[in-house]
């Protein structure tokens, strides 16, 4: 199986889906010229040996996995998202330093950290985050009345669910990175005296911060963006295709499929090879340990004798048999075991003898058999009739007998056992009845003296 020997070579980390399929045609038909081919009526270790060969893994084309980050960056438009250079700031590093760009950064952060929702604890007409730094704790006080949010080139609606993906539990700390980069926008806008200064009010610098470069906030602020984009993508997935946000994502879950379908490819053939290697060698091993097919000698005469009682119980050739009427009995093997019931059998007819007799040596279709007929012949005339005693039989009599015998005696001895425990227990309560008795005697006599 030369052709087999080459597929379980494959090295899938640098074959092409053409040399594989390629492979796999040329295994295929290899195993069906053998005849190896799955069928509906295999059964046993042979189907299962077949089964096991032709159950191949298919290919999938190698890829990598897909980047959810490249799907998610379809949200950031029309909304706050777009008006900040999101992506200019990916191509062009020149923009993360501008003032602008950093006002419009803080203006993005400011909308989805400070809620309209007046069932949050930051509600959009007050309300202090309080802030981690380096150097000490700060806090940010929203003052800027019931509009909270910043329009920033959109209109201040949440239609990506930010707010909310930020609630999640899951990305608390997310949310706590997005805090301590607003406070660093804001200490820079206050420091530099950006624009139109902060959207949410105030904020403290009591531990003396030193506001961080325009570059290092532009990196800070891309990479955080990123990482929120991906939680919101995430929250799409899980929401499933009745959310209207799905189909942003493009043919992410689809190419998610195709990778994740190579790495069970990836997984599943090693497997595969392993299993079949195996197959191969048990299979081997146990055509192996199949006995050569004996042929027999027709000149022996037992051989001689089950053909003719083959054809005289109802065989119509070698191998089929007239199963439209019985040929012969069945006795009952106690009967057929017994010689006296024997006996009485064949002196009254219900038991005969017969022998076949050839009337030509053999024939067009038997060559070696011949005809032949069945000639009835008297049991006492049969003198090769012997009586012989069945020593397994006697034997599991004898074992038989032993274990009862044993049996009873066993039992005689629990009940010689019983017997003297009874005759204990009344021993010791005659022993108690006199004991009574006497001190009753005695009451009774002091009874009488003392009133004589």
């Amino acid at each position: 199986m030369g052709n087999l020997d080459n597929f379980l070579n494959i090295n899938i980390n640098t074959i092409s889906s053409t040399e594989y399929n390629n492979l796999k045609s040329g295994y295929l038909s290899n195993l069906n010229s053998a005849g190896l081919v799955v069928g509906t009526n295999n059964s046993g270790i042979f189907a299962n040996f077949v089964n096991l060969l032709n159950d191949i893994p298919e290919y999938a084309a190698p890829t990598t996995k897909p980047d959810l980050l490249d799907y998610a960056q379809a949200l950031l438009s029309p909304k706050c998202w777009g008006s900040t250079g999101i992506n200019n700031l990916r191509t062009d590093s020149t923009h993360i330093s501008s003032n602008e760009e950093i006002w419009h950064m803080e203006h993005v952060l400011a909308q989805y950290l400070w809620s309209q929702d007046s069932s949050d604890a930051n509600y959009s007409d007050g309300g202090t985050i309080t802030i981690q730094t380096e150097n000490g704790t700060e806090t940010i006080t929203n003052t800027s009345g019931e509009f909270g949010l910043s329009s920033g080139g959109g209109d201040g609606d949440d239609d990506m669910k930010v707010r909310d993906v930020l609630k999640k539990p899951e990305n608390a700390e997310l949310k706590t990175k997005l805090e301590q980069l607003y406070y660093q926008l804001a200490l820079h806008i206050e420091t530099n005296g950006t624009q139109g200064g902060l959207t949410s009010g105030t904020i403290t610098n009591t531990s003396g911060n030193s506001p961080l470069s325009g570059e290092e906030i532009g990196q800070k602020y891309l990479e955080l963006i990123n990482e929120l984009l991906v939680a919101v993508a995430n929250d799409i997935l899980e929401a499933g295709p009745s959310d209207p946000r799905y189909s942003q994502l493009g043919t992410y879950t689809e190419d998610l499929e195709k990778y994740n379908n190579y790495i069970n490819f990836k997984n599943e053939f090693p497997k595969w090879v392993k299993n079949a290697r195996n197959a191969v060698n048990e299979f081997e091993d146990y055509i192996n340990s199949i006995p050569p097919k004996q042929i027999p000698d027709e000149n022996n005469s037992k051989y001689q004798w089950y053909k003719k009682l083959w054809y005289r119980m109802g065989g119509i050739n070698e191998k089929e048999k007239d199963d439209s009427g019985r040929h012969y009995k069945e006795l009952d093997p106690n009967l057929l075991n017994n010689a006296e019931w024997l006996e009485f059998a064949f002196e009254h007819g219900i038991v005969t003898l017969e022998q076949a007799q050839y009337t030509e040596k053999g024939s067009a279709v038997y060559p070696n058999m011949g005809n032949y007929d069945w000639t009835s012949i008297i049991y006492t005339s049969a003198a090769d009739i012997v009586s012989v005693e069945d020593e397994a039989a006697i034997a599991r009599a004898e074992v038989e007998y032993e274990n009862t015998v044993r049996d009873i005696e066993n039992e005689d001895k629990k009940i010689d056992q019983d017997l003297k425990k009874l005759d204990t227990e009344h021993n010791a309560l005659q022993t108690e009845y006199d004991s009574i008795k006497s001190v009753i005697d005695k009451n009774v006599e002091r009874s009488f003296k003392a009133f004589s």
